[in-house]
């Protein structure tokens, strides 16, 4: 079973670093095309917006990843969009990319709110029949 566990965290590490590369190369991209001077602030921070982005399609990709409790990865799931991207999106301003990238952005949220409306259904439907079945 661990060995399973390890090729699973492999594979999670491995996706991950595939989603970071290609945030950055959205970033680089944007910022050739609209002839915007490239700073490492500016791509560091548009990076990583994405990548918080992609990060819960990644998470969810895998099945019984961390979690084989669907409830609790609802949960941590409603908890990353409740307090993860609030601060990032307090801290990590709109920059010139940011705006460049906008529609990008809007396809991201869209799929994440969607994504959180999931989460939040999974969490009532094992509420519910959790306690009609009087389980837990």
């Amino acid at each position: 079973m661990k060995l399973y566990k390890q090729v699973q965290l492999n594979y999670f590490f491995k996706i991950s670093t595939h989603a970071f590369l290609l945030s950055i190369l959205f970033s680089i991209l944007a910022l050739w095309f609209n002839d915007i001077k490239i700073t490492i602030s500016i791509l560091f921070s548009s990076s990583i917006k994405v990548f918080l982005g992609i990060l819960p399609i990644i998470f969810l990709k895998q099945k019984n990843f961390l979690f084989k409790d669907g409830p609790l990865k609802s949960s941590c799931l409603i908890l990353y969009y409740l307090l993860i991207v609030p601060i990032v999106d307090i801290f990590l301003e709109l920059s010139e990319i940011d705006k460049e990238l906008k529609y990008f952005f809007y396809f991201l949220s869209f799929i994440n709110v969607l994504l959180l409306i999931t989460s939040h259904i999974m969490l009532l439907k094992y509420v519910f029949t959790d306690f009609f079945k009087r389980k837990r």
